[in-house]
């Protein structure tokens, strides 16, 4: 495998992340974003034309889509299929979190973007949503607590809490804090204790 990987991306860490988790060797190839971003580097225009990051290539298998390289790791590499789990029930609601990882919590990510490396885009808007996503995050973990419950689909950590992770830990970036949602913390720390964990620059000790 080779991924395509911008460090400071939320989306390449969530990738990262289920790389580590399930101990799977890939080649990293660091690329940069510019202002906009764009991506600067005219070998991976060739490969990639619509310049998309994370980007993962294994044999024939290419793509630039976040859900689609999530879904072909945990299915070629997890023989215990519990980060996706295969049961149409429970696979619908891991799907369900990687959804809303990849809608309402992108203004969490765009906000902490233009801190970063001044992408486009109003910060302050991107912050209230933010906080509005991680407000119906929090109740869902409250709801999974009183179920006796940790993981945001299943018994066990999926994709969904892997896409949910960054987004929030990182949100510190975006001067977005963890304080109002004690549910969120409580399921960051039990995150970080998953064998195999990686911290990523920017993500608090403590929380």
């Amino acid at each position: 495998m080779k991924l395509y990987n911008f460090t400071p991306s939320v989306d390449c860490y969530k990738v990262r992340l289920l790389l580590g988790f399930l101990q799977v060797e890939c080649e990293l190839v660091t690329e940069n974003y510019l202002t906009g971003g764009e991506v600067r580097d005219t070998d991976f225009d060739l490969i990639n034309p619509i310049r998309q990051l994370p980007y993962l290539e294994d044999g024939d298998f290419r793509t630039g889509s976040l859900v689609d390289i999530l879904r072909h790791i945990a299915e070629k590499c997890d023989s215990a299929r519990t980060w996706l789990p295969q049961k149409e029930v429970e696979f619908d609601k891991v799907m369900a979190g990687v959804v809303f990882a990849n809608s309402q919590l992108k203004a969490a990510a765009e906000a902490r973007l233009h801190y970063l490396i001044n992408f486009p885009g109003e910060p302050e808007h991107c912050q209230s949503a933010a906080r509005v996503a991680f407000e119906t995050l929090e109740n869902h973990f409250a709801e999974r607590s009183v179920l006796g419950k940790r993981w945001y689909a299943t018994d066990l950590p999926t994709i969904a809490d892997v896409c949910c992770f960054p987004d929030i830990a990182l949100s510190g970036d975006a001067g977005i804090g963890h304080e109002p949602f004690p549910y969120l913390r409580n399921w960051m720390r039990t995150f970080r204790r998953l064998p195999h964990f990686k911290a990523a620059p920017g993500i608090p000790d403590f929380v």
